[in-house]
């Protein structure tokens, strides 16, 4: 079968990159459609207002809590919140926990510099926050034994071309091994520890690791430790049903 090569590495391995807002940032990969970058807000920390006039970005908090300014609103992260930006949309994320802030950031179409404006910040504090749980919907029991909650909306998975769930397996479990025909997938490990298989190869994974599974690789997550093991998984084009095929 033609394919590209798997990759599985960790996120706090890689160089930083420079960036206008000064923070510890990360670029991790980029697929046609969509690059992932990985964010550390110090304690107290806020980012320059700015806006992109040709990408969407996604946030996805891993660590502690913020405020994201989107336009008009304020709105309270966590860990395990989702946001999207359109393009347009000026914003800024503060950092108001008692740790470092941590979270990824998806861009489609994948991140360029020269598409970063700053914004004269003129935002007044809105008088109420907006405050949504990403996980608050009921999971689903996906086909290879995890437990899956679907982030975005059907409108924007349209859009975007891609796709973004939240899973978690079982302490001491083995997910079972499949692959797909049409998706490449990027996991993220949220916690906990495990193995990914990759057609042969057995790789361990932990905090910080991110894993690119292109089309046609067999793949299969392992729990190994007695605490679930978190995933953030990203598909391109969106995933569906008819191309989970188990071996």
């Amino acid at each position: 079968m033609n394919k590209s090569k798997s990759q599985v590495f960790n996120i706090y391995n890689l160089p930083e990159t420079p960036n206008v807002c000064e923070q510890i940032l990360r670029e991790a990969i980029r697929l046609r459609l969509v690059s992932m970058a990985h964010v550390i807000m110090d304690k107290g920390n806020i980012s320059l207002l700015h806006k992109h006039n040709q990408m969407n970005e996604i946030y996805f908090v891993l660590e502690w809590e913020g405020i994201l300014y989107k336009g008009d609103e304020a709105i309270e992260v966590f860990k395990g919140t989702f946001v999207s930006i359109p393009k347009g949309i000026p914003h800024k994320l503060k950092n108001v926990g008692t740790g470092n802030l941590e979270h990824l950031v998806f861009a489609s179409p994948p991140f360029n510099p020269q598409d970063v404006f700053l914004v004269k910040d003129e935002q007044k504090e809105p008088g109420s926050k907006i405050r949504y749980n990403s996980l608050n919907k009921k999971p689903f029991i996906a086909m290879d034994g995890a437990s899956v909650y679907e982030l975005d909306s059907q409108e924007e998975r349209a859009e975007n071309g891609f796709a973004f769930a939240y899973g978690t397996l079982s302490p001491k479990r083995k997910a079972l091994k499949h692959f797909h025909k049409i998706s490449d997938e990027i996991y993220y490990i949220i916690s906990g520890k495990g193995n990914i298989n990759l057609d042969d190869s057995i790789y361990p994974i932990k905090k910080g690791s991110v894993v690119y599974v292109p089309i046609n690789t067999i793949h299969g997550l392992e729990n190994t430790e007695s605490e679930d093991l978190e995933v953030l998984c990203l598909s391109s084009p969106p995933y569906q049903d008819n191309d989970f095929i188990l071996v």
